[in-house]
């Protein structure tokens, strides 16, 4: 599990007007982890995680929220929550009770993202048992192909992330000088991290190593 904790700020509209088409993610701040803004219509949810016991994020968060100039704006209080990212399981269904998304801990090891494989596995999660429930009480093989879609649909790719996870944080600034201020590798970066692009041709060009410019 990820640790978490995140606030909802809502600053002065001048404030808020130069976040309108914006957002921030500072990956290895913490350590090991991720600080972020993420706009919405009238506020923006701030927030850091991090992949490491024993960090003290209250005092990342308030270090990040000076940072981009927040610290003083109205705010609630923050919140904390865990994030839970893949970490090899592979069995997701125990008789007739399928996990999906977070339950089935899906999150992406890399970015800490979970909503698009939590709505991709609670919709294989229906399939499955929709056609369990249709061929009656008497066979679970649809349950057990649950398992498999899961690892054929979406395990590949988070066993990528977890693979360049491991090298990306504890060298954050390199890939952050090849992958962002990189003209070149940045929009192929972004595609990535917003799941226009899979990780297949992420690790195959890593191990290949022509992320190096």
């Amino acid at each position: 599990l990820w640790s978490a904790i995140q606030l909802r700020v809502t600053p002065m509209a001048a404030v808020m007007d130069k976040w309108v088409k914006s957002l921030a993610c500072d990956f290895g701040m913490p350590p090991g982890g991720i600080a972020w803004v993420f706009p919405k219509k009238d506020s923006l949810d701030v927030g850091v995680c991090v992949s490491q016991p024993g960090v003290d994020l209250k005092a990342y968060l308030e270090k990040f929220l000076s940072s981009q100039n927040l610290a003083s704006e109205k705010r609630q209080a923050p919140r904390r929550h865990p994030i839970p990212v893949w970490y090899g399981r592979r069995v997701f269904r125990r008789g007739a009770v399928l996990l999906a998304g977070d339950a089935a801990g899906l999150a992406n090891p890399l970015t800490g993202a979970g909503i698009r494989r939590a709505v991709v596995s609670g919709r294989m999660a229906a399939e499955s048992m929709a056609a369990f429930l249709a061929g009656g009480a008497v066979s679970s093989e649809d349950l057990a192909a649950y398992d498999r879609r899961i690892g054929s649909e979406l395990l590949i790719e988070l066993q990528r992330a977890r693979l360049i996870s491991r090298v990306f944080y504890r060298v954050p600034g390199l890939f952050y000088r090849v992958g962002v201020v990189n003209a070149r590798i940045n929009p192929w970066v972004e595609q990535l991290l917003s799941g226009q692009k899979d990780y297949r041709l992420v690790f195959s060009e890593l191990m290949k190593g022509k992320w190096i410019c």
